[in-house]
């Protein structure tokens, strides 16, 4: 009797490219399997064949003996057929639900809790409202963002050539709407092949577009979906919420009828501005403040305290300093009284209790965001969220405060970064049908964040600031970058190497960095206070290491030594 096809989960190591991954469902479309790798990194990807799981796993080996590639795993997953007819046949029985787990949202959050949710073997429905799936990161943040901060790092780099007897004379011409077209196709192609194919590689997983909302229900739970005239009721045993947000516009008399710029805006925007004020001191204000001054525009900071005012101030007034040597006008204490358009932007207001009159062509606003939460209906089934932000509360494990609903992302409390917000979208798919003694925990207190100026900022665990207020009795160290040997030989020494320390145990605290290459430096700073979390590993440990001289990494080994020493006193090469 023949096996009647099946779909299997598959895991193949030793690609290195897409090509492999080409490479590996033709081979095994010669054995007449219908194969779709949808990452080589990861080397997961979805088969159909006709046979069990044993013989399936000797198949595929087998059609794979001659190549490079070795099949790791195998795992069964529930026929694409067997799927639709549970959705179909769900009003001829009240117990079934359409799915498992309702994912909302697809941004890092909601996507790795979907294809978490997936290769458990469960049945899965992600709805996205927006017309392009992928949420906030790919199509409006990190990726287009990052590009333009790198274009304009290489603009800034070609004016300006640090040597002695080096004359460069440059003459950049800047077709700015090409620059842009450019940007769209990159965000395109990584929507592609990051969210729209990887979605298709799993049959498990039901995309389905409209707005999301959740209703009451006797059993289970219940979301409405909208799209235009058309609602669709589908139901799940379980409900994820990765619902990101959105940039939040303060109440400043004048301000929304002067239609300000979002982030979104300023980065699409087909002619560039001479001039811009930014309302906001974080690190969206700092990265595109930067890119934009380095491609010709004029750039005015206000920020209502100090530049990155959860930042020690260190790290901000080095900031500014670099600012101010790139003609980054810098306003702060800054109360804003009006703002008006006629045609240019006017705002009037104080600074540090001065009086300040700006104009500027353009203003962009980056005052933080507010989460997207609104539309929901969230207490229709008892969610909680955080009275002034909308932010929904969620427990150690990712949870609500209906144990039915976890959320990830954005729309929580938590810090908006999409690596955290991928790890904590995972981890609720896993909490949510685990029981409660197996659920783990979500561990904020190592999570690197980087600011992709120049120079970068980077930190990590606490800072001093935090630390103090904790009373933990601590040793700061704080090494310049003027003494670094990279730094000296690259002429590139405005910055230092915080680290914090227990002065009891030596154990690791925390970091903050401004440096050439902060956010590459800060993960070496991580894992030492994951070392020193789980095994004891202390500062006196991290400088006996050995760091390649004439790194810029060999200034976390300075800087751990600079606790019992005075590192001006050491050799160049000292141990």
């Amino acid at each position: 009797m023949e096996n009647k096809k099946q779909t299997f989960k598959i895991t193949v190591v030793g690609m290195t490219c897409d090509g492999c991954a080409r490479h590996v469902e033709k081979e095994l479309s010669k054995i007449g399997a219908e194969a779709q790798i949808a990452n080589w990194q990861s080397g997961e990807g979805i088969v159909n064949f006709s046979a069990d799981v044993e013989q399936a796993k000797k198949e595929f080996t087998k059609a794979l003996k001659n190549t490079r590639y070795k099949v790791k795993e195998v795992h069964p997953l529930e026929p694409e057929l067997e799927r639709k007819n549970k959705i179909e046949n769900f009003s001829q029985d009240s117990h079934k639900t359409d799915a498992d787990l309702i994912v909302i949202g697809t941004g890092g959050a909601g996507m790795a809790a979907a294809i978490e949710a997936a290769n458990q073997g469960r049945n899965v429905i992600i709805i996205e409202k927006e017309s392009r799936i992928g949420g906030t990161c790919v199509n409006v943040g990190c990726v287009p963002s990052k590009e333009f901060v790198h274009f304009a790092r290489k603009i800034h780099a070609a004016k300006n050539v640090p040597l002695n007897g080096v004359q460069i004379e440059t003459k950049i011409q800047l077709d700015y709407p090409k620059v842009v077209e450019a940007r769209k196709k990159l965000v395109a192609h990584l929507r592609t092949e990051k969210y729209e194919d990887v979605l298709k590689a799993y049959p498990n997983i039901r995309l389905i577009k409209g707005t999301a909302s959740f209703e009451k229900s006797s059993s289970g739970l219940s979301v409405k979906i909208t799209q235009g005239d058309q609602e669709e009721g589908i139901t799940a045993k379980k409900a994820i919420i990765a619902t990101g947000s959105r940039p939040h516009i303060p109440d400043i008399r004048g301000l929304k009828e002067a239609n300000p710029l979002n982030s979104t805006d300023l980065l699409f925007l087909e002619k560039l501005p001479k001039s811009l004020v930014i309302l906001g001191g974080g690190f969206i204000a700092l990265e595109l403040g930067q890119a934009f001054a380095r491609v010709g525009t004029q750039v005015t900071i206000l920020a209502r305290s100090r530049l990155l005012s959860k930042w020690d101030a260190d790290i901000s007034n080095t900031i500014k300093e670099a600012f101010a040597q790139e003609g980054i006008k810098v306003f702060e204490q800054v109360q804003i009284d009006e703002v008006k358009r006629n045609p240019n932007v006017v705002i009037k207001g104080t600074s540090q209790a001065k009086n300040i009159a700006l104009k500027a062509e353009e203003i962009l606003v980056a005052t933080g965001r507010k989460a997207n939460t609104k539309h929901l209906n969230l207490d229709q089934v008892g969610v909680e969220t955080h009275p002034k932000t909308g932010s929904i509360l969620v427990n150690e494990y990712g949870l609500t405060t209906n144990l039915n609903i976890a959320a990830a992302g954005d729309c929580t409390q938590h810090a908006k970064l999409v690596y955290l917000a991928a790890k904590a979208g995972k981890l609720a798919a896993q909490n949510l049908f685990l029981p409660s003694n197996d659920q783990k925990r979500l561990d904020l207190s190592i999570v690197p964040e980087v600011i992709f100026t120049e120079p970068e900022l980077a930190r990590v665990g606490l800072s001093e600031q935090e630390a103090l207020a904790k009373n933990i009795n601590i040793q700061v160290s704080k090494f310049p970058l003027s003494a670094l040997p990279k730094a000296i030989a690259s002429r590139n020494t405005l910055g230092f190497i915080k680290i914090i320390a227990d002065a009891n145990s030596g154990q690791i605290l925390g970091s903050q960095i401004i440096s050439p290459r902060a956010g590459e430096l800060i993960h070496t700073v991580a894992l030492a206070m994951r070392l020193s979390k789980k095994a004891g590993y202390t500062i006196q440990d991290l400088r006996e290491e050995l760091f390649a001289y004439l790194t810029e990494a060999e200034g976390i080994k300075l800087a751990a030594q600079t606790f019992s020493m005075d590192v001006s006193k050491l050799s160049c090469c000292a141990g």
